[in-house]
């Protein structure tokens, strides 16, 4: 008796639908995947450093005591922080944001020279920005923008515990990153610190059609 066994597999018109499908998917995940980082880093970097520097400001407030922020070390050899402590030294570091555990180390980074910026966006100032700010602050916030808080190996400023307000301003600039470096056209942020006001602003790349505008 011959047995008949039945034919099983795809037809021609299943694989290819199964073959258009698997495309339409890589086409959306190399989108995802393979689109350029730089821009959401530097943003979420603003926003560790802004959250550090509230933190610091919350500190202050609940135990009336002075608190000192401090910048300190190189991005590039991930031995950057941004910290803060009491002036009385009791307790230690408070607060903390490492270059060695930003997740996004080697996209966006702070550029402790500002050389950084000027690679990446020229000589396009925040000066319109500031302006649009705050008008009546501008010559504080300008002031600010002078002081890198990275500069120079690092500096300390004091948060004064019962007004609240750093009694220095200054400022922190974040530049995207390729390799670890600073690039012609890559986005770019400043957090500008003046008084008990934190201000935060980006630009997205080089030119007149990516100006500078706050978060």
């Amino acid at each position: 008796m011959r047995v008949h066994r039945s034919r099983s597999g795809y037809s021609l018109i299943e694989l290819l639908i199964v073959l258009v499908i698997v495309g339409v998917l890589a086409l959306f995940a190399g989108s995802y995947f393979f689109q350029p980082r730089q821009g959401p880093a530097v943003q979420n970097l603003l926003n560790e450093i802004e959250g550090i520097i509230a933190e610091s400001h919350k500190v202050a407030g609940s135990t009336l005591g002075n608190v000192r922020l401090e910048g300190t070390g190189s991005w590039g050899d991930k031995s950057l922080e941004l910290k803060f402590k009491r002036v009385s030294g009791l307790g230690g570091d408070l607060g903390k944001l490492r270059a060695d555990t930003f997740r996004d180390w080697s996209s966006a980074g702070i550029d402790a020279s500002d050389t950084g910026i000027a690679t990446a966006v020229g000589s396009e100032t925040l000066a319109s920005a500031l302006s649009a700010t705050a008008p009546d602050l501008l010559n504080d916030l300008t002031q600010a923008m002078t002081v890198n808080l990275f500069a120079g190996g690092g500096k300390q400023i004091e948060l004064n515990a019962f007004n609240k307000q750093f009694m220095t301003g200054f400022s922190i600039p974040v530049v995207g990153l390729k390799d670890g470096k600073a690039y012609a056209g890559a986005p770019a942020g400043v957090i500008v610190v003046s008084g008990n006001r934190i201000y935060k602003f980006y630009k997205s790349g080089s030119g007149s059609a990516k100006p500078w505008r706050r978060l």
